[in-house]
């Protein structure tokens, strides 16, 4: 279990020997390895969100392309309407449309909605554990 931090003015948090400059240089170096750490933990999340968002963007681009067909087919198929392959390139084009409506709503799904949510919460809860450490 933590010790509770004690808040009484009397008795300093740090050590009464060591010199200021010791301790401004110890909290440089540690906001150094902080940052350090937050861009490396930045970079990588970027990495996994742009492969989300690039399989996202092929999905999105494959269900537009089979949109654009499945549509034509339909458009076809009114113009055949008096024909017997009308039939047959209704349901081509009907299912292609389908497959494009699925495709659409996948790939939507798959795109990142808030980027960097993670670094973000995390930054922000290093801002505020700062903000208390300095008050």
């Amino acid at each position: 279990m933590a010790q509770p931090i004690d808040r009484n003015p009397s008795t300093p948090p740090y050590d009464a020997e060591e010199p200021t400059g010791d301790l401004i240089r110890e909290v440089i170096n540690e906001t150094r390895q902080l940052v350090q750490l937050e861009l490396a933990l930045a970079r990588e999340e970027v990495r996994i969100e742009m492969a989300r968002a690039r399989f996202g963007g092929m999905v999105l681009g494959t269900a537009a392309g089979a949109g654009i067909s499945g549509l034509t087919l339909c458009l076809v198929a009114a113009v055949l309407t008096f024909s017997a392959p009308a039939v047959a390139a209704l349901v081509v084009g009907a299912s292609l449309v389908s497959v494009a409506i699925l495709g659409g709503w996948l790939g939507w799904k798959k795109l990142p909605k808030r980027p960097m949510n993670e670094t973000r919460s995390r930054l922000e809860a290093d801002f505020k554990q700062l903000k208390e450490h300095i008050v």
